[in-house]
């Protein structure tokens, strides 16, 4: 009975293995492996070597850990060197940043704060930009205004309305009459935002004569601000551009502010209105140097021709029309 097989020896690491042992619980070599045999062991053998063995498993237990924390290492290692190599082949790829200049206000001015974040020919731009509190509550109660005075039904309520109301309120609400043919002009020469789209289009224009910019390029980086960097909102109707710029606007609020900024930098600019698609984008007088892959759209007013510009996405072209089915706009010049 002695000399029984009790269990079984590694032939690789010569660890003692249960007589029903598959692999090696030492090291996991098959012990049914037929070339490199197991070596059978008597009952007497098997805890004589007991000790021994437990010994010798601590240490080979201990150098398979050793191997595996030195392999684990190494792959972390060799990764980190292939991370670093493919950043170092795409890092002069990736768009590069430009900040634009914020502009101060006295402290004693309550301000609005927004961040702004677009590309623009694979140049990644950001802008903090503060708009006066009592600016935009202005805006919001000229937004308010326009839509009670026409969510009003009465004709004489609305003519109350209209003389209780200050010469340039009555001039703001009334451009959006279906009799008038201002079609917003008036809400992007309103005084006092004008005057404030001016100063943040002198900032943009100041980037955009140190990047080199011509005219064209001027004109398609400052409709990247506006398509890209403000969220587009459906909705967002009766909005002067401070109120765009903080709560986001629509084709139609969006195409004011964008025209309030190129008509400060001294070009001329029209409102495309297209009253059967409920669309509004705007047209600039400019001369085109480049024509990729598109024919320019242009519409003609008064001797001039305006190239179209869409205004809700960014990335659209001077003279590249968003839909074919933008046809005979209502061309409203500012100028």
């Amino acid at each position: 009975m002695s000399d029984e097989v009790f269990g079984y020896k590694c032939p690789v690491c010569k660890g003692l293995n249960a007589k029903d042992a598959i692999y090696c619980n030492v090291c996991g070599h098959w012990m049914l492996d037929t070339v490199h045999e197991a070596i059978p062991v008597t009952k007497k053998e098997y805890f004589s070597g007991s000790k021994a063995s437990s010994s010798k498993v601590v240490s080979i237990k201990s150098a398979n850990r050793s191997r595996r924390r030195t392999g684990g290492n190494i792959t972390k290692v060799s990764s980190w060197v292939v991370i670093l190599a493919i950043i170092a082949l795409i890092f002069p790829f990736l768009p590069k940043g430009h900040t634009v200049s914020t502009i101060h206000y006295p402290t004693d001015v309550t301000t609005v704060s927004k961040d702004y974040d677009w590309t623009f020919n694979n140049t990644n731009y950001a802008w903090h930009v503060d708009v006066p509190s009592a600016l935009l509550e202005w805006d919001r109660q000229m937004h308010d205004t326009v839509v009670s005075y026409y969510a009003s039904h009465n004709g004489y309520a609305q003519e109350a309305m209209a003389e209780s109301m200050p010469a340039n309120v009555t001039d703001l609400v009334m451009s959006y009459s279906a009799n008038t043919s201002d079609s917003g002009v008036t809400w992007v020469e309103e005084q006092q935002n004008y005057t404030f789209i001016g100063s943040l289009a002198d900032a943009l224009n100041t980037l955009a004569e140190e990047e080199h910019f011509n005219d064209e390029q001027k004109i398609e980086f400052l409709q990247s601000f506006v398509g890209g960097a403000i969220p587009y909102i459906e909705n967002a109707s009766y909005q002067l551009p401070a109120q765009t710029l903080v709560e986001g606007g629509n084709c139609g609020t969006k195409s004011v502010l964008l025209a309030a900024i190129l008509k400060h930098l001294g070009y001329k600019v029209a409102l495309l209105e297209y009253r059967d698609q409920d669309h509004m984008a705007i047209g600039v007088s400019a001369n085109l140097t480049e024509f990729p892959d598109y024919t320019p759209v242009s519409f003609n007013k008064d001797d001039l021709s305006y190239y179209f510009l869409e205004t809700t996405e960014p990335n659209w072209k001077l003279g590249q029309l968003s839909s074919d089915k933008l046809t005979d706009p209502v061309i409203s010049p500012v100028n």
